[in-house]
């Protein structure tokens, strides 16, 4: 009999999410004048935060006890204010349309004409390593203005470029990117410009940049985040789970932080990959850009409360780690039958995947996707007695958040104490019950409760089925498996097998292939003992084995015949999944 004709996938994949982080604390200001929108933000020398109003023509400035002053522009200016940041010489230097804009911590305000060029949209500004400020200046290139308002621009050595996010590097030197032409470009202050092809995939233009907690350039690139060496390439990327991500800042708190227009969230961005969105709490209100106050708190604008057209500048406390995660009592439990005995969790055996439950889990929702299981996931991972498990899954949303992980095949029989770490916090140690054998029937729906997944060749089709009641809901095809057919079907935790499968790997490292569980458990047709002509390794899926049967003659029939596994000592069972007999 053929050990392996087909397979079906026994992973569940939680679905891609940000957790919504704890321990939230938001002040919200409103802007004196209504239909004001506050766009770009900006921490001045006298330690408030300065903003845009794009529709109101002013500038405004809130103190970090949360005054609200205006200062409107000149009378003859017409075009929308953008991008703000503080200048070397204590002023806050801002965009229009066809000018650069001035203002002292006074609230006196200073216009510099844009020569020579049609009025149009022109974004970010930043203080330059050599005294001056830089901005993308649209069409014009880059524009450079010292404080005395003297202007130079650097036209683009591709025509038709569009420049954004112009950020002074680690290296001294102007980054931005060009969304026209699908590139990065590094400006000297002398004005020598090098550029850098980005792929479409995970290597986009860069939208927003920022000097991470790490020294790096990190940018925000549509849907990725990277992080951008100094010769112009993308080191790491990360997709990026929101709807529309824009302005990024660095926290003192060692992570990275930008603002979810249409998601209405706040988002924390560490440097492994782990993304918490904190939900802003008036509901449509349209955060726009964010920068780290003087005060420690991240500020952010945003554009206005729908309800009534009001801007407000937005106010989020550094949020209090939690104190680590939390393995929940009795929640470690086998995998595919999810089994407890009083609420109590069952002992698991060694090779086995598990699910382990936590009260909390701010991490990034992932599952593995190679062929041999990672030790870590998500900036989770998990240890058994010191020795890192293999990771399957990490799932942090939903009533009960979860971690599966493989149980290392040298974690001996007796007791093991279990730490799962998030972001390099510990939860407390738990201590869990290993038995040689704790075998678990993987089922659908996978909740250990449903129909068995056992595979079979259908005599009516000569074709592969699942032995399953045709109105099963199953998307495989399905069928009664005749009495006296052969047939197979996945558990996990039968424990030791020889030759040893390396922890993480679903391959048998024997020549033939062929890995035996150390001790060949019973299994139970409707009560009836099914022969067993193997149980071993299932090639290609890690910590699962596959147990070869034939379903006996005297078996009942019927769409919901009870399958049970027994270890071989008879001392455990499996929890019971139902298969369909004819």
């Amino acid at each position: 009999m053929s050990r392996i004709a087909w397979t079906v996938s026994l992973i569940l994949v939680a679905p891609a999410a940000i957790p919504v982080g704890l321990a939230q604390t938001f002040t919200e200001y409103k802007v004196p004048t209504a239909m004001s929108w506050p766009s770009g933000i900006a921490v001045g020398s006298d330690g408030a935060l300065w903003f845009t109003e794009k529709f109101s023509l002013k500038i405004g400035r809130i103190t970090t006890s949360g005054v609200v002053t205006e200062y409107p522009l000149p009378s003859t200016e017409t075009g929308e204010p953008a991008g703000i940041a503080g200048g070397p010489d204590g002023a806050l230097w801002f965009v229009l349309p066809d000018a650069i804009g001035r203002t002292t911590t006074s609230g006196v305000i200073t216009l510099y004409a844009i020569p020579g060029i049609v009025p149009q949209p022109i974004g970010g500004i930043t203080a330059g390593p050599d005294g001056a400020m830089w901005f993308d200046a649209g069409n014009n290139g880059i524009g450079r203005i010292t404080t005395s308002g003297a202007m130079t621009f650097y036209k683009l050595p591709v025509s038709g470029g569009s420049p954004a996010a112009i950020t002074t590097g680690p290296d001294g030197n102007l980054w931005f990117g060009d969304g026209n032409h699908t590139l990065l470009y590094r400006l000297t202050p002398a004005g020598v410009f090098t550029q850098f092809p980005m792929n479409q995939g995970q290597e986009s233009t860069p939208n927003y940049m920022t000097i991470g907690p790490d020294g790096a350039l990190w940018a925000i690139a549509s849907i990725w985040m990277e992080r951008i060496t100094a010769a112009g390439t993308v080191s790491t990327s990360f997709m990026i789970p929101s709807a529309s991500p824009q302005s990024l800042t660095s926290g003192p708190d060692g992570a990275m932080w930008y603002v979810d227009y249409q998601a209405n969230t706040i988002v924390r961005f560490t440097t492994d990959g782990v993304f918490t969105a904190y939900t802003v709490p008036t509901s449509n209100s349209y955060p726009t850009a964010i920068v780290t106050g003087s005060d420690g708190a991240l500020w952010f604008t945003e554009k206005a409360d729908t309800t009534n057209g009001v801007g407000k500048i937005g106010r989020l406390a550094i949020p209090t780690a939690p104190a680590g995660p939390t393995i929940l009592s009795g929640g470690i439990v086998n995998a595919a039958s999810y089994a407890q005995t009083n609420g109590a969790g069952n002992p698991v055996a060694p090779g086995a995947l598990v699910a382990i439950f936590t009260s909390q889990l701010s991490a990034q929702a992932a599952s593995f996707t190679t062929e041999t299981l990672p030790p870590s996931l998500g900036g989770v991972s998990v240890t058994f007695n010191g020795v890192t498990a293999p990771m399957v899954q990490v799932a942090p949303t939903g009533q009960y958040p979860y971690i599966s992980a493989q149980v290392p095949f040298e974690i001996t029989p007796g007791t093991a104490s279990v730490v799962i770490t998030v972001n390099n916090t510990p939860s407390a140690a738990v201590s869990e019950t290993i038995v040689p054998s704790q075998p678990g029937i993987f089922t659908i729906p996978a909740t250990g409760q449903g129909n068995a997944i056992l595979v079979f060749t259908n005599p009516a089709t000569n074709q592969a089925a699942i032995a399953a009641p045709s109105n099963s809901g199953i998307t495989y095809p399905t069928a009664p498996i005749p009495r006296g057919s052969n047939g197979f079907f996945y558990v996990t935790g039968l424990g030791a097998m020889t030759p040893t499968v390396p922890d993480g790997s679903g391959t048998c490292p024997a020549s033939n292939g062929i890995c035996n569980a150390n001790a060949t458990p019973t299994v139970l047709v409707g009560g009836i003992t099914a022969p067993v002509a193997f149980a071993g390794q299932a090639p290609g899926f890690p910590g699962v084995f596959q147990v070869n049967i034939t379903i006996p003659q005297n078996a009942p029939t019927g769409n919901n015949v009870n399958l049970v596994v027994v270890s071989a000592d008879g001392s455990v069972t499996s929890n019971t999944a139902t298969i369909a007999v004819q």
